[in-house]
């Protein structure tokens, strides 16, 4: 196994990122789905907000890329 290249770093990291976003929105319809009082809908409502906060993570990290790529 060699030393991995900058590229395959960012590529592997996005990608990471991008399966953490999807898990958070769908842990957040799940206990939305399921919940039976306000405050589970409340929790429900911060996953699917740190879902979205993770989104703009990984954007923000294809930006960061592109200018050390290019």
């Amino acid at each position: 196994m060699g030393v991995p290249t900058p590229g395959e770093v960012l590529a592997k990291l996005i990608q990471d990122i991008a399966h953490a976003q999807e898990g958070m929105a769908m842990m957040g319809h799940l206990v939305k789905a399921d919940a039976s009082n306000k405050k589970q809908v409340a929790l429900g409502d911060g996953w699917i907000a740190l879902s979205e906060l993770m989104r703009r993570v990984n954007h923000q990290v294809i930006e960061m890329a592109k200018s050390k790529l290019q």
